[in-house]
């Protein structure tokens, strides 16, 4: 039968195709199925080497490889959402590559790259190693320079230790600012300080770095704004060298009538929300002078019973090119720039309204006709929801990738409430005013009730990832990614959903960690120098190959109904244990790592290890290095 179906006409087989019709089918393959072509054919490998700048700059395009990228928020709001490609059948020219390498915004020089085949090369490693999570770790030890502080001289052995941190990709500088006061930039290569200022004299100071201007608090009311010198109009080029790096020059001071306790910057906003979150400042710093527009939350903190949210305090704020978006205890509500007394939305949203009980009848109900109908079935088990409320114990962070794709927070303050929300194509689905698109699109990563000990510290999202902070008092803290991608609804997510992946663990780090930085090949995490030592870096390694694979915790997908999507340790078990051995596997990943070892056991997490700042840094790259 088989026989007589076949086709016995004349084939062609993809050998004997002419070399420009080669070039065409190879540029819109992808580079694994290309790799494994040349190996194979000589012909093939011929077509690659005479044309392989085509071919790799086609499929680079194709798959989203020359896409621009972002770096720790860095990124100016209004020249990122919609950019354009260039068509991949266009010309080849060297300027364009020169744009597209520049627009990955990596933390290094990238003078090796001197054509798309060098880029394919090295943008596909990236891309691979981001999939499978696949992190090399490099130490990069912190190098103060003998500051010229002398008035200061008793300050200086606590002022080696920095605070919060961003990064510049243009200079590849990490700017920081110093735990008792200053701010510094570091080579992010090799850690040596390359500029100081005593300003801000105030310890535990913010920065917050976009396009290469930085804002750091200086005063209760008083914020510094700086910026990076080659900005400057009449900047030199000839100016800066090898042993003249660039700097920064403090450019205005920004005076809030009010203590401010969150801050964010994405350029040209700068955005400051008071400490009793009564009003939030947004200045255009585009603007000469700069345009300051000051909005009052009173619906914020107003009582839900008159109309307002019910919120205490703004935790964290993030903007975007549409609206502010304001993290309280109960959710992150969002706040038009051009409309902020307009209605808000809220992020996640209120629990619907309670579908009316059966056995409550109404007035005119037929009594008989209700006896009839009645059943004994029992009301389903009350299982824990994700909605807007008060339990979730406040939202410490919020963020956006800067392509309205996708809005990653985190809630709960410890334990059980810990909860990492994730809306996908959010530009669409928040303002869409549909609440069962944002049902649809909104998924919960949690676990089953953990000890108050456990805690999610700290967020960043960029690209389309998602990495983030498990501060455990009792394991030591751990690195998270997750692989952010689209999905229509909650069929297609568990269709294949992005399963947390644990990067590092434990971190060479004594205490809770203050944030993480992502670039598009790199994260960033705040490290001890004294726990780089040879002695201890082997003493982690021996705890991470001991604990090998087995999960940390039992990571779950819910929907904000409080549905489990996927239950990665009840899917792992074996299928012969039955439902009742998977069940009772579930919430038991923690209680085996503790029982395995303490890490509070292993090391004496005292003094020098137990400070508040950092003096060093755990760069986990997606390179080969």
């Amino acid at each position: 039968m088989r026989e007589q179906v076949q086709s016995h006409g004349p084939r062609c087989l993809l050998l004997e195709l002419p070399p420009e019709l080669l070039v065409a089918i190879c540029a819109r393959s992808d580079f694994p199925s290309l790799s494994a072509l040349i190996r194979s054919h000589s012909q093939l490998k011929a077509v690659w080497d005479m044309h392989a700048e085509r071919i790799a700059r086609a499929i680079c395009i194709r798959h989203r490889l020359a896409d621009p990228q972002s770096c720790s928020a860095a990124r100016p709001l209004d020249n990122f959402v919609g950019t354009e490609l260039p068509h991949p059948e266009t010309g080849l020219d060297a300027l364009e590559l020169a744009s597209v390498v520049k627009s990955q915004r990596w933390m290094h020089d990238s003078a090796g790259i001197s054509s798309w085949a060098d880029y394919a090369r090295v943008r596909h490693v990236i891309h691979r190693n981001w999939l499978a999570g696949h992190a090399q770790v490099r130490y990069l030890r912190l190098n103060f320079a003998p500051p010229s502080l002398a008035p200061f001289q008793p300050m200086l052995d606590q002022q080696d230790h920095i605070w919060r941190f961003k990064l510049d990709p243009e200079p590849g500088y990490i700017v920081a600012t110093g735990r008792i006061f200053g701010v510094h930039a570091f080579r992010a290569s090799d850690g040596v300080r390359v500029w100081e200022n005593t300003t801000p004299f105030v310890p535990y100071a913010h920065v917050e770095l976009s396009e290469g201007h930085f804002a750091t608090a200086s005063g209760d009311m008083r914020h510094a704004l700086w910026r990076r010198d080659d900005l400057d109009p009449d900047f030199d080029p000839g100016s800066v060298g090898p042993d003249r790096p660039l700097e920064y020059t403090l450019t205005r001071y920004l005076n809030p009538n009010a203590p401010c306790s969150a801050t964010k910057m994405r350029w040209p906003y700068f955005v400051a929300v008071s400490s009793n979150s009564d009003h939030v400042f947004c200045y255009d710093l585009s603007r000469s002078p700069v345009e300051l527009v000051t909005h009052r939350m009173t619906a914020f903190w107003e009582p839900e019973a008159a109309g307002g949210l019910g919120e205490e305090n703004v935790h964290y704020v993030e903007i975007d090119a549409r609206a502010i978006y304001l993290a309280g205890k109960k959710s992150v509500s969002l706040w038009r720039y051009d409309e902020p007394e307009e209605p808000h939305i809220v992020w996640p949203p209120d629990p619907p309204a309670p579908a009316p009980d059966p056995n409550v009848l109404a007035a005119d109900a037929d009594v008989d006709m209700a006896a009839s109908s009645s059943t004994t079935g029992s009301p389903p088990p009350q299982h824990r929801t994700h909605y807007r409320s008060s339990d979730l114990d406040g939202f410490s962070a919020v963020h956006h990738d800067g392509c309205g794709q996708h809005l990653v927070g985190i809630a709960g303050e410890t334990g059980a409430q810990m909860r990492l929300y994730w809306t996908c194509d959010y530009l669409t689905t928040l303002w869409s005013g549909d609440c069962a698109l944002l049902e649809r699109k909104t998924v919960v990563l949690t676990t089953p009730t953990l000890p108050c000990r456990v805690t999610m510290d700290q967020l960043a999202v960029e690209n389309g990832r998602a990495v983030f902070i498990v501060h455990d008092e009792d394991l030591g803290n751990s690195l998270w990614l997750i692989n952010l991608r689209d999905f229509a609804d909650h069929t297609d997510f568990v269709a294949a959903p992005p399963k947390p992946i644990c990067l590092a663990w434990p971190l060479p780090c004594g205490t809770a960690i203050s944030r993480v930085e992502m670039t598009s090949d790199e994260i960033y995490v705040p490290a001890v120098r004294e726990m780089l030592r040879p002695d201890i870096l082997t003493t982690l390694g021996n705890m991470a190959s001991r604990f090998g694979d087995r999960p940390l915790y039992d990571w779950q997908w819910h929907a904000l109904e409080g549905t489990v999507l996927v239950d990665y340790n009840a899917a792992g078990s074996s299928g012969d244990a039955g439902d009742d051995a998977a069940e009772e596997q579930a919430g038991n990943a923690r209680i085996r790592a503790t029982a395995d070892y303490s890490y509070a056991l292993d090391f004496e997490l005292e003094g020098e290890w137990q400070h508040s700042g950092t003096d060093a840094f755990a760069v986990y790259s997606f390179r080969d290095l």
